[in-house]
């Protein structure tokens, strides 16, 4: 008799920190809001927030591979260290897995080395006073290639100095799997030629 159902896990890597990533972003979006997610392609973070019903809208260089495919997803093709959305427009914004290839040109933008933080103070920008930001980044030992900027606690608390951190959760790439961490786990991890630790920051935009 043939069996029912899924036998096997389908499309599911088990080494992206995607599978952290997703998750932890879902325990931490507010109930309502206006959402901007950055750098979406490839992503169905947006499309599955569009789904729930929030108003989404998406950013990336390059087109966005669901756009069209329901009325509350807005996209956008376009650089996000400068935008033409109106100040104070977004009450969420996204970024997982973004910011640190921001201005190096890997995916066709423009170079730039200040690309994180320029997109950081658009960011600041487009987003309400109070409103919410959810980012995740490669952390460990600082380092800087073509491929992304790693981030220890200094350059991320620097990056996010015009926002009020409420939390920074931690995660460690182990036998090929990703556990919950803590920063003197991770602070020194090399992330050089792969992410192998990921710090995922909750914040919330200041005056």
């Amino acid at each position: 008799m043939k069996k029912m159902g899924f036998s096997n896990p389908i499309d599911l890597l088990l080494e992206s920190s995607r599978i952290v990533e997703h998750p932890w972003v879902l325990r931490n979006i507010p109930s309502k809001g206006r959402i901007l997610d950055v750098g979406s392609t490839g992503s169905q973070l947006p499309l599955m927030f569009a789904v729930l019903g929030y108003e989404v809208w998406t950013i990336d260089i390059r087109k966005y591979d669901y756009d069209g495919i329901i009325n509350n997803l807005n996209c956008t093709v376009g650089d996000i260290m400068e935008t033409n959305f109106q100040d104070s427009f977004f009450d969420i914004v996204l970024a997982t897995s973004t910011i640190e290839h921001i201005g190096l040109g890997r995916y066709g933008d423009i170079i730039d080395s200040e690309g994180d933080r320029k997109s950081i103070e658009e960011i600041r920008r487009i987003i309400t006073n109070g409103g919410v930001f959810l980012m995740t980044v490669p952390f460990g030992r600082p380092f800087l290639s073509r491929r992304c900027r790693i981030y220890n606690n200094d350059s991320l608390l620097a990056l996010l100095r015009n926002f009020h951190i409420e939390n920074i959760e931690y995660f460690l790439r182990t036998n090929n799997f990703w556990i919950k961490s803590t920063i003197d786990q991770v602070k020194n991890i090399d992330s050089s030629l792969k992410d192998n630790a990921i710090a995922c920051v909750k914040s919330k935009a200041i005056n």
